[in-house]
């Protein structure tokens, strides 16, 4: 499972937590930082692939975290079902 937390830049001011969601769950969230341009705020990766990419590197590694927007950030912590990332 994914938990996604929306936080300021400084990644302690938490915003919005987004809650966890399952990996296809979290597949679909993350299809809306797909762009044509990974230059500009809020576009991430270029296709889909480049996702399933991420997400085994989260997986691997315990976390992300995606620059949002000029102003936010997305911290992902990948959780085994019944555990909270710390």
């Amino acid at each position: 499972m994914f938990e996604v937390i929306r936080t300021k830049n400084d990644n302690k001011t938490v915003i919005e937590n987004l809650g966890t969601m399952e990996e296809d769950d979290f597949i679909e969230f993350s299809k809306k930082y797909i762009g044509k341009d990974t230059s500009q705020w809020g576009t991430i990766f270029s296709d889909e692939k480049e996702i399933l990419s991420d997400i085994e590197f989260i997986k691997g590694t315990g976390n992300e975290r995606w620059f949002e927007t000029e102003d936010t950030n997305l911290i992902i912590n990948y959780v085994e079902k019944g555990e909270k990332y710390e």
